[in-house]
């Protein structure tokens, strides 16, 4: 007890700047701090470089000044005190294990301040007091010995690396190749082999990292655990083992990310937002982050001017980084400032004009401003070529993320104009690439292609090509994850709505809802979206409008559910509710046909008859060249002449 009150002693004024010698006296020589350890003596929660040290660390200058006092004061006394940067000495290790590093360092200034200097560079460089970053001296002593290794795991941790996932995989599995036993390697190239499309390597690579995971502290094994987790499908559960792991590396922007990214593909956005925050808190220039807040910003009208701001400091970070523009000009545009994005799509296209992404902003611009026609005519060009810089490297893949993207773009738009045939041909190509080539793991691809904003699938539906969606996705092995399971029956769910098709409709519902009954957490997951389309299709409003009351607080701003549920808002004459949702996404997506068709509605309940026809109307210019039998497009016809019949 004598022992432990003065380690907690000594351990609090380290964090202050205040050791004194002689609150180390009752200390056995070498004792060894980890982590866990700095938490049950009273440092506060996260610690792991005394935060009053970070300051001073980043100045290298009066870094050995410092640490020369502080040794000193504990030689004084005759102790050893180590203060590596997170370092970890197993508790209980296997028989065969390597030895353990030195429980303690030497007081003499050398080899401590080898490591401190490591990490004053790293700090004073790219690093903020909330990542998790190992020093070179940590790394070499307790990973690998190799040093051409070492070079390629720390070149790896580069700032570009952000922006470049493929450079950061090559880099990180080619120190794993020279060192099959570096698992900090091998674990850094396996999560970034997932953002090039190599998950079989990554599967490959997990499996040999997990061979060498004793070496990996208990945030790490914790972080694996839910990177294969989320690998397989099984998201909740990865989930979970995220939130663990940041049990003990509280702060770990890493892990953050992970767990952000993870929220983000569940589409729960506020959740990810939560997340998000937390990491733009410690590190305000994180680039990840602040996409994923531009992003989640972009999709709510109430936040279009966080938009802007995200973007904005984005551009400042990367200013000669043309997507950052673009982001930018995008925020512009959603407030309608159209001068403004014109300068911040030209200063993208400036950039890299060869990019058809960068091509095609005078097409958004003019679909903004309500001159569809014009603006679907200028993305003719710059889809095709893309699609020739895709079909001369399919390999590449910026080339193949670019056209997809654009493609995906373009589809959108004709499906919103009821042009579902030139949709289908827009489209086609690309979930046929994906499916016969990506090396996604099923439940991955199928998020993929049945993301909220590129459903590429739907397109062959509303086209009749839905026998060939349905061969396509057989093609496709879920295995036994049930979350991917599910996104394969509602994808093809989805396919059998857009298409009419009821028989299969009904057999793949069946089909879902034994897995729901299985595995009833995946109700409240993305069961939902699926189970309030099949209630929307059969027209059975109580039933959807009681599913979307019972998730109305993850729901409400998430404009993809909102444009599922209308419909059903409509049938039960909810016209409240249904006049807040329209006005927010005719905000969000003004040429919107369909939305100006329920605001209509709205209009028409409340005996505002020439406001509702003048809303059908606008409906009608904007489907003006839809084809004939485009069901909302004959709804709306039908709905205008009961509108005029009325008097």
């Amino acid at each position: 007890p004598e022992a432990d009150q003065a380690l907690r002693t000594g351990i609090l004024q380290i964090l202050d700047g205040t050791l004194e010698p002689t609150h180390l006296a009752p200390l056995e020589p070498a004792w060894f701090v980890d982590r866990e350890r700095l938490r049950e003596l009273g440092a506060p929660a996260g610690a792991r470089v005394p935060e009053p040290l970070m300051a001073e660390l980043a100045d290298k200058r009066g870094c050995e000044q410092i640490l020369h006092g502080r040794i000193a004061a504990a030689g004084e006394a005759g102790y050893t005190l180590n203060l590596e940067l997170d370092r970890r000495v197993p508790r209980g290790e296997a028989e065969d294990a390597p030895p353990s590093p030195p429980a303690a360092v030497e007081l003499g200034p050398a080899p401590l301040l080898d490591a401190i200097d490591d990490a004053s560079e790293w700090l004073g460089r790219e690093l903020s007091p909330g990542r998790r970053q190992p020093t070179r001296t940590l790394v070499r002593d307790r990973y690998t010995a190799d040093e051409e290794a070492l070079r390629l795991y720390f070149a790896a941790r580069e700032p570009f690396a952000e922006d470049d996932p493929q450079r950061k995989f090559d880099l990180a599995h080619a120190a794993f190749e020279r060192d099959p036993t570096f698992v900090r390697a091998g674990w850094l190239a396996a999560r970034h082999s997932r953002l090039v499309n190599a998950n079989a390597r990554t599967l490959e690579l997990m499996g040999r990292a997990i061979d060498h995971d004793y070496r990996l502290d208990d945030a790490e094994r914790l972080d694996a655990r839910a990177f294969l987790l989320e690998l397989e499908g099984k998201r909740a559960l990865a989930e979970q083992a995220y939130q663990d792991a940041l049990v003990y590396a509280p702060g770990d922007v890493d892990i953050l990310m992970s767990l952000a990214e993870l929220r983000m593909g569940r589409n729960d956005r506020d959740g990810a937002r939560e997340v998000l925050e937390q990491v733009v808190s410690v590190d305000a220039t994180h680039i990840a982050a602040l996409r994923g807040m531009w992003i989640l910003s972009l999709n709510d009208p109430e936040r279009y001017q966080l938009s802007r701001q995200f973007a904005e400091t984005l551009v400042e970070l990367r200013p000669e980084d043309a997507k950052y523009h673009l982001m930018l000009g995008n925020s512009w545009l959603r407030l309608r400032e159209l001068d403004k994005a014109k300068i911040e799509l030209g200063r993208a296209y400036a950039l890299e004009p060869d990019n058809p992404i960068y091509a095609s902003g005078d097409a958004d611009l003019e679909i903004i401003a309500g001159n569809h026609e014009k603006g679907l005519k200028l993305h003719v060009d710059p889809v095709q070529k893309a699609l020739e810089q895709f079909e001369a490297n399919p390999r590449d893949r910026e080339a193949r993320d670019t056209y997809h993207a654009i493609a995906g773009k373009y589809a959108r738009r004709l499906l919103m104009f009821g042009r579902t045939r030139e949709a289908y041909a827009a489209i086609e190509a690309v979930p046929r690439w994906l499916i016969e080539h990506s090396e996604l793991p099923p439940a991955q691809l199928l998020f993929t292609l049945n993301n909220q904003d590129e459903n590429y699938l739907l397109a062959y539906g509303y086209a009749g090509h839905e026998e060939e969606a349905y061969a396509l996705l057989d093609r496709l092995d879920a295995g036994e994850a049930e979350t991917a399971q599910l996104m394969l029956l509602g994808t093809k769910l989805d396919v059998a709505i857009a298409a009419d098709d009821r028989a299969r409709a009904e057999t793949f519902h069946d089909e879902i809802e034994t897995i729901l009954a299985r595995e009833p957490i995946l109700r409240d997951a993305v069961g939902v979206i699926f189970t309030l389309r099949w209630h929307i299709y059969n027209e059975d409003w109580a039933a959807a409008t009681a599913l979307w009351d019972a998730h109305r607080e993850t729901a409400a701003d998430d404009p993809f559910m909102q444009q599922i549920v209308v419909e059903a808002l409509a049938g039960t004459e909810r016209w409240d509710e249904l006049e807040v949702i329209v006005e927010d996404l005719l905000e969000y997506i003004p040429n919107y046909a369909h939305m100006h068709v329920f605001r209509a509605q709205v209009q028409w309940s409340r005996g505002e008859r020439e406001a509702a026809r003048a809303s059908l109307d606008e409906a009608l210019r904007l489907w003006a060249h839809a084809e004939p039998d485009f069901a909302p497009y004959v709804d709306a016809k039908a709905l205008r002449a009961r509108y005029m019949d009325a008097g």
